[in-house]
């Protein structure tokens, strides 16, 4: 698919900050032409912030007072201990999320991505591949829910008797 073809995923997608579509758009594109190597780079430091982002506009709040009056935000390993996280995204997505991308003893791939361990040949792995999916599930999530609302909306169930 081209750019345009793809830019209903980011267009207005509440999961897609302000100001960030067009690094979606570019790495949901990468991967479907099967460039891991930029898709990785491009999308894999963005979940972090668009999970914040979800959860702010939930009003939770995603940063920690500290003792010297500071405010910094939240990093992803205390975003997913965040029951809202769950609650918003679900267990299943949570926990594949935090195996593919923090925990050492899944791929730990964010990890690896922004300290600069991720070979070129790993950019074209199963955790390059599945954390692209991912975003990709993210993004299409909110425009299946508004499909299903509309049809809910324009055809209620009629109680039955």
């Amino acid at each position: 698919p081209a750019f345009r073809d793809l830019a209903f995923l980011v267009r207005n997608n509440p999961f897609i900050p302000s100001g960030h579509e067009g690094i979606f758009l570019r790495g949901v594109h990468s991967g479907f032409h099967g460039d891991f190597l930029v898709a990785s780079h491009l999308l894999v430091p963005q979940i972090e912030n668009s999970l914040r982002h979800v959860l702010e506009s939930h009003g939770v709040d995603v940063s920690n007072l500290m003792s010297d009056g500071t405010q910094p935000v939240k990093v992803l390993g205390a975003i997913f201990g965040i029951k809202e996280t769950t609650e918003i995204f679900g267990e299943a997505l949570c926990f594949e999320l935090r195996g593919c991308l923090i925990e050492k003893t899944g791929w730990s791939f964010r990890n690896r991505v922004a300290h600069g361990f991720v070979s070129e040949a790993e950019c074209y792995s199963d955790p390059a591949q599945t954390v692209w999916w991912l975003v990709l599930r993210l993004c299409l999530t909110p425009i299946f829910q508004a499909i299903i609302e509309q049809k809910a909306k324009n055809n209620p169930v009629e109680p039955s008797s």
